[in-house]
């Protein structure tokens, strides 16, 4: 387990400082980049301004100034936007120099033998700018010396960069300690723990080991040392185009420390999870009993007199769906009870009239009767005619059937009317209408005598001039199709939209239409249609549609 744990935390650190060395570099190319972009061979109009300064040949005093103050002004516009540049310094051996930001005088420069770096870029070391052990002059130097053909024209360009950069950089991890060793110089350039305790033989073993490496061209990236304080893990990494590694040092007790703290961290995890684990199924399990038992609490108390639920459950769950079929069928069963109080009501009050208007059928036949052969021994034969068209009309009314055809429909009205017009004095013209593909079509007996009644009592019956009733029944689109017409008085469109609801009023009228729409609705339900057209003075149209049926096991 320990040996897993020095790979995988050695395959990391390698990571880790490659990934360092990564923003290292780049931070530096863009340097490198900015010094060039100060070369003439950068090609730039700005960057022959700095030339021209430098070299300075037979230039008047008031050029010398322009080159200088546009020179000055184009190297502000190329460094101001470098986070980690301290300072950019250009000059020649004449003595001629540019200078951005804080950087070492020109003496100092001349003075540490920065001339004697040789063509292209190097490194210095990290030095205090005034002596002085501070953060805000620590910085470390990118060196950039050009050859020139003349030596007095020769050109170097030093960029002071902040030693922040580093701990930008590389102090982001806290195992081990990390630092940057020039192997050239065999110094230590930078170290993120400054009692770096790898010093003597240490510091000479881990020199060693690099250059061994470097040497065998072995690319393992890491070794081990031991000296008295304890083993180490050296993992390393080159900085590109220089002699300078990254070092990372782990000591063996940090290793052993990770260890023991992952293993603690491990079983905590497993415990905080198990933990949490029981903590949501135990919460689980009482969300849904809580709804299950808030169910089963609101089925306790449904009663007679109790069909509301007193709850809301929201769930979205198989619980708030069990919850809303529930509360569905409650509301079901209320329609339910309210329609059969409703009907037992209505069936109630028909008993009552019934009661009141019972006569023996077969006693009111009989004594017609015995009327028709009085009328007949005096020689009345108006009487006979019409007490024989009222025996008709008793006969098909006493019949048990509850459905008749169309013919006899038709019969029975024509034996209504005949005896009307002994009333009317032979005013109504009254016709039937049938097409021959629905005179076997069964409906309900005496439905349409209401109808023709009320053409009668309020459509015709003021008319001074004949009116006319005509009854027309037909088929349209695979049903049965009646329409009653009369060229009475019409009906106003106050009445007319309240017609078929259900009142207490005395009229006649809208009794006897309100009683043709129930029979329709309760005989065939939304497959039975009933309308009313009217217009005042004019006409009135009463259109009824029912399913065209000529089975008589319909009945």
């Amino acid at each position: 387990m320990k040996r897993n744990t020095e790979n995988t935390l050695v395959e990391n650190m390698q990571i880790l400082l490659e990934g360092q060395n990564t923003l290292f570099e780049n931070e530096l190319g863009e340097i490198k980049k900015l010094i060039l972009q100060t070369s003439v061979y950068a090609q730039g109009t700005q960057a022959l301004y700095i030339m021209q300064y430098l070299r300075g040949r037979n230039l008047t005093p008031q050029e010398i100034y322009e080159y200088r103050k546009l020179s000055n002004s184009y190297l502000i516009s190329c460094c101001s936007y470098q986070k980690y540049l301290n300072g950019l310094t250009i000059a020649n051996l004449k003595g001629d120099f540019l200078t951005y930001g804080i950087t070492l005088p020109y003496g100092e420069i001349m003075d540490r033998g920065f001339y004697a770096s040789e063509e292209g870029f190097s490194f210095v070391e990290p030095y205090y700018q005034d002596g002085q052990e501070h953060k805000t002059s620590h910085v470390f130097a990118l060196i950039h010396s050009k050859q020139k053909t003349k030596e007095q024209d020769r050109e170097i360009r030093v960029a002071e960069l902040k030693y922040s950069m580093l701990n930008d950089i590389y102090q982001v991890s806290d195992a081990g300690m990390t630092a940057i060793i020039d192997t050239t110089s065999r110094q230590v350039i930078y170290a993120t723990q400054q009692d770096w305790y790898l010093k003597g033989q240490s510091l000479d073993a881990c020199m060693e080991g690099i250059l061994n490496a470097k040497r065998n061209d072995i690319d393992a990236g890491f070794f081990k040392i031991y000296d008295k304080h304890a083993e180490c893990i050296i993992v390393y990494d080159l900085i590109d185009h220089s002699d300078w590694y990254t070092v990372k040092v782990i000591p063996e007790k940090e290793i052993i420390a990770k260890l023991f703290h992952a293993s603690i961290m491990v079983l905590l995890l497993m415990l905080f999870c198990f933990i949490v684990l029981l903590a949501l199924v135990v919460y689980m399990i009482s969300y849904y009993t809580k709804n299950i038992r808030i169910l089963k609490n609101e089925v306790r108390n449904i009663s007679d007199d109790n069909l509301e639920l007193s709850v809301e459950i929201h769930s979205n769950d198989e619980v708030e769906a069990l919850f809303l079929d529930f509360k569905q069928m409650l509301e079901r069963i209320r329609h339910l009870i309210e329609k059969v109080k409703f009907t037992e009501k209505e069936k109630h009050q028909s008993e009552l009239r019934a009661l009141q208007y019972q006569i023996n059928p077969h006693f009111m036949y009989n004594t017609l009767n015995t009327i028709k052969y009085l009328a007949q021994l005096g020689g009345n034969r108006n009487i006979t005619e019409v007490t024989d068209n009222f025996m008709e009309l008793m006969y098909i009314n006493m019949h048990e059937k509850s459905m008749i055809t169309v013919l006899q429909e038709c019969k029975y009205l024509n034996d209504y009317i005949a005896i009307q017009n002994y009333r009317y004095i032979d005013r109504i013209n009254f016709e039937t209408k049938v097409d021959r593909e629905v005179e076997n079509a069964l409906l309900p007996k005496l439905l349409l005598q209401p109808l023709v009644e009320n053409s009668l009592k309020h459509g015709i019956n003021d008319r001074l001039e004949e009116g006319y009733i005509i009854v027309k029944f037909s088929e349209c689109m695979g049903k049965l199709c009646i329409m009653i017409e009369d060229n009475g008085r019409g009906i106003d469109n106050s009445e007319l939209s309240g017609i078929f609801e259900n009142t207490e009023t005395d009229s006649s009228m809208r009794i006897g239409v309100k009683n043709v729409y129930d029979r329709i609705k309760l005989n065939y339900g939304d497959g039975g249609d009933f309308r009313i057209y009217s217009k005042k003075n004019e006409f009135t149209k009463q259109i009824i549609m029912i399913p065209l049926v000529k089975d008589e096991t319909y009945v």
